[in-house]
């Protein structure tokens, strides 16, 4: 006996014998069968039959009918079943009560949260923003509605609670009645009063802002009590203060009393914030720890898995200065002559992080890039004490740049900046351009050799400025041809790469371990090939906040 795709059905039903082709079950028990079923299989297996057997089997597929019409039984379509959520928006319109209408926009939730990255998700989010609404026009006050539907809760009493709590500082109490006498004036007539209000006006979104702050600082303080972590941190900062307490530069700015630096732990790190008789040291500090996690938040779910990197415990130390001219007296502690041109560095030696104020973005892209040194040196820890200085300078300073050329966009769901490493890099491009017209740029086989050593002495001599130049951009290039060049081609090789490097691997002979199967002087020339496109790219005004825009037809 064999199984047969049945052509009437198309289930794999019907069980028929192989010697006389004639139907004698049905396997799945589908209510669709019927006595056409079975005659269709009949002609099906005619058709399919000698020349010579084809009365035969017509004789047989008239029996078979016969035999159906006699022995099938008739199978009952069972009746279909009503969607869930179908009958929770029928009881709803019939009770129309708060209770029913929240169910309701729960289960159009949890589909939306299915559908997520598709349109359906955006349909469904909808129909949950119209059950919410529902629900507060049965129940004003309703909590959970206005939370689903962004609203923010406008509470004196609890600005009066916030404002005796010892765990928020002095400047976020202040900027709190600040946003609160805005909020009266704008929005509430000039009475303060417990509402609910929409987050689409910016005091609303400023007052709910300022909150969550609150609510952090006494999350961290909980934390301070119960993580030894954060003394830890503070004595990882109290040795740094001392450290440049005892050199022979101050960094007492005018104006201020007291201790010139302030140490804050925001897990895993400890920011030193140089102070300043303008105050806002908190602030500095709260908002370069959110830079430092989103730098966290971006580098470990692109690398962590194949990898195996994981973020460092800490306390990773962040010293943070108040302007370029208290960088240089840093930079110049031995030795006054020290060249100053960066907004930032990274010292391997103490795995210290020094940056200071400037504009924001330039703030973001230096502790990004710097940041993702320290990021690199901690995930390296196990491949030996000289590790930086062997690895390979293109990968150590482009996989900084990666990181630290960055795109942001705002996430509307959970309400906070995304950010995209790997964008074009215009600078980069520049000076990658114009050293290929110079004939100057590092074969791939030299620049794979170019180790930090090399660079270190080369950057003392003032002869090297464009070797070390090159160094950097053509680093960000490779960086770039192998982690998103044509759709990410080479991605997943370049991150089983970059695992070798944090396992203290590095050089030609590792890197060919990886890519030597499409050849280095391939490599090579689709390297230069991505130069000239992109340096074409830029002169059209094709690269738009980072990213590669198609040519005109």
């Amino acid at each position: 006996m064999s199984q047969f795709n049945c052509p009437k059905c198309s289930n794999n039903c019907v069980a028929f014998d192989t010697a006389t082709k004639l139907p004698l079950a049905h396997l799945s028990r589908s209510p669709r069968l019927s006595a056409s079923c079975i005659v269709a299989l009949c002609l099906v297996l005619s058709c399919c039959s000698d020349d010579s057997a084809k009365g035969d089997n017509k004789a047989n597929a008239q029996a078979g009918k016969a035999a159906a019409q006699a022995t099938t039984p008739v199978i009952e379509q069972a009746p279909k079943l009503k969607d869930p959520l179908e009958l929770a928006t029928e009881k709803a319109n019939a009770e129309n009560s708060a209770a029913a209408w929240i169910a309701v926009a729960e289960m159009h939730q949890q589909r939306a949260d299915s559908f997520k990255g598709t349109s359906g998700e955006v349909v469904a989010q909808e129909a949950a923003r119209r059950a919410w609404t529902s629900v507060l026009k049965l129940d004003k006050d309703n909590a959970q509605a206005h939370a689903s539907l962004g609203h923010v809760l406008f509470d004196p009493a609890w600005l009066e609670a916030a404002k005796a709590d010892k765990d928020i500082s002095d400047d976020l109490k202040g900027d709190l009645e600040i946003a609160h006498d805005e909020v009266v004036a704008s929005l509430l007539e000039g009475t303060a009063r417990r509402a609910w209000m929409s987050a689409r006006s910016k005091e609303a979104a400023e007052w709910k802002r300022l909150m969550v702050k609150a609510e952090s600082a006494r999350r961290s303080a909980h934390e301070r009590a119960s993580d030894p972590f954060h003394d830890e941190a503070m004595s990882a900062g109290k040795r740094i203060i001392d450290d440049l307490e005892g050199s022979s530069v101050s960094f007492l700015r005018r104006g201020v009393r007291g201790e010139a630096f302030q140490t804050f732990a925001t897990k895993p790190y400890v920011l030193i914030v140089q102070r300043d008789s303008a105050g806002m040291e908190n602030k500095i500090a709260e908002e370069w720890g959110d830079v430092l996690h989103s730098l966290q938040a971006t580098f470990y779910p692109m690398l962590s898995r194949d990898t195996g990197a994981t973020p460092p415990r800490g306390p990773i130390p962040v010293l943070i200065l108040r302007d370029n001219g208290e960088y240089t007296k840093y930079m110049r502690r031995s030795d006054a002559h020290t060249p100053v041109t960066s907004g930032g560095h990274y010292e391997p030696w103490s795995n210290r992080l020094v940056v200071y104020k400037s504009r924001t973005e330039a703030e973001r892209e230096t502790l990004f890039h710097e940041g993702t040194h320290q990021l690199v040196e901690a995930a390296m820890k196990t491949a030996g004490s000289d590790k930086g200085m062997r690895q390979a300078f293109w990968f150590s300073e482009g996989i900084a740049d990666y990181f630290g050329g960055h795109a942001r966009e705002w996430d509307g769901i959970e309400k906070r900046w995304r950010y995209i490493p790997g964008t074009i890099n215009p600078e980069r491009i520049d000076s990658l351009v114009k050293a290929k017209e110079r004939g100057s740029l590092f074969t791939l086989a030299e620049l794979l050799e170019y180790r930090r050593f090399h660079y270190v002495k080369d950057k003392e001599n003032p002869q090297k400025s464009d070797v070390v130049l090159n160094a950097y951009a053509q680093g960000w290039g490779l960086c770039y041809l192998l982690a998103n060049w044509q759709e990410g081609k080479y991605r997943a090789d370049f991150i089983r790469y970059v695992k070798d490097e944090f396992e203290g691997k590095s050089g030609r002979a590792c890197f060919e371990s990886t890519f030597g199967k499409y050849g280095l002087d391939a490599l090579e020339k689709e390297f230069l090939t991505m130069i000239d496109e992109l340096g074409k790219a830029k002169k059209e005004g094709r690269i738009l906040d980072g990213k590669l825009l198609p040519a005109k037809k």
